[in-house]
């Protein structure tokens, strides 16, 4: 089951008033639009450049309309991953340009108007920021090599899995860190992928932020795919206190079951 979200801002779905977030990078190099296109751009961390205040005001009362976005309780009832996904959370926003990046099935994900983080029409002009991270990787870089030749070359990825896929990745230009994402930085004993035990490293993203040098940064795309890890982790992504631009997340079931309360406790916590 795929679910993509967008943190472009933090938003309260009751009112959709982005809540601010500090960004003085952003504040200080960025020049906001003229005209009435002000509040989308203000209110989703200077993504959104073209849409009207009024078509803007109107896509927020759609939000506000389907709120709770659940049909009775999601915490009760049946936890069969299909009738569960049916009956709650239905997608609420919709970019009017994602793409495809990558390829079908698993490794590929869509994502939210990938055409603002490509360059300009001025080929002397600097390129957009452009900072990916990909967690998640199993040797599959299908999805880093998409995000260099569909976006541009001029985007930063740094990939991150607890075994070594480095040769793997690092031929499409993307950096390999081996780590996992836990909400918790800590070593684990526990079994590779070949079936080996191996110490396995993980970091909090706050911890991995850092590491990096990108507290001043924004993540631009924050895409996950950690074979369950979300359901756990996903508090600890905003105690990194970086903007993050747009998440795109696999969310995954257990023997076809949804898990409780931990993915109830996770949507709620998308819109908070």
């Amino acid at each position: 089951t795929f679910w993509l979200g967008y943190q472009l801002g933090k938003i309260n779905p009751q009112t959709f008033q982005r809540e601010r977030i500090t960004a003085s990078t952003l504040a200080a190099t960025a020049t906001a639009p003229s005209g009435s296109h002000n509040l989308a751009y203000e209110e989703s961390l200077h993504f959104f450049d073209d849409y009207a205040d009024q078509e803007w005001e109107r896509i927020k009362l759609k939000v506000r309309e389907i709120q709770p976005n659940t049909k009775g309780s999601p915490r009760s009832g049946p936890t069969i991953s299909g009738a569960w996904f049916q009956n709650h959370y239905e997608p609420d926003f919709a970019c009017r340009h994602e793409r495809r990046i990558g390829k079908l099935g698993d490794g590929g994900k869509w994502v939210c108007d990938p055409h603002r983080l490509q360059g300009g029409d001025d080929p002397g002009g600097k390129p957009p920021s452009c900072l990916v991270y990909s967690v998640g990787s199993n040797g599959d870089s299908s999805f880093e090599l998409a995000v260099k030749t569909s976006i541009g070359q001029h985007c930063e990825i740094h990939t991150f899995d607890m075994d070594n896929y480095s040769t793997q990745v690092e031929p499409t230009g993307a950096l390999y860190h081996q780590w996992g994402l836990a909400d918790t930085t800590q070593s684990k004993k526990e079994k590779s992928k070949g079936g080996e035990m191996t110490i396995h490293e993980y970091k909090t993203l706050a911890d991995t932020v850092k590491l990096l040098g990108h507290q001043n940064r924004t993540i631009d795309i924050f895409k996950i795919d950690c074979e369950g890890c979300e359901w756990s982790t996903w508090r600890s992504w905003f105690d990194a206190k970086v903007p993050i631009r747009q998440v795109l997340i696999e969310v995954h079931e257990n023997d076809g079951q949804i898990p409780r309360p931990a993915a109830p406790d996770f949507f709620n916590g998308m819109y908070q």
